[in-house]
């Protein structure tokens, strides 16, 4: 996810939850420069929403922690070859 509107949002620091789902998912994006180090982290998704939404940074989140985001952050779907991680 990333601000509505952003012109580049690619070109913003990765807002990361210090246990979460892009912090498993960073050793399989490490070669790939769509996925900037993290430079700040959160402990709660409403935290990195809402840094997400005032236009502090990008976010990989899991799909349930999305629901209801507010209309200041756009989501944008990681495709067929995302991180998937079973519950549990």
């Amino acid at each position: 996810m990333h601000p509505a509107g952003h012109p580049a949002p690619r070109s913003l620091p990765l807002v990361d939850r210090t246990e979460d789902f892009g912090s498993c998912a960073r050793d399989r994006w490490a070669a790939q420069d769509c996925i900037p180090a993290a430079t700040v982290t959160a402990e709660d998704d409403g935290a990195v929403l809402s840094m997400v939404g005032s236009g502090l940074g990008m976010a990989i989140m899991p799909a349930l922690s999305l629901t209801g985001a507010p209309p200041s952050v756009r989501i944008t779907d990681l495709g067929p070859e995302r991180p998937y991680r079973p519950p549990g």
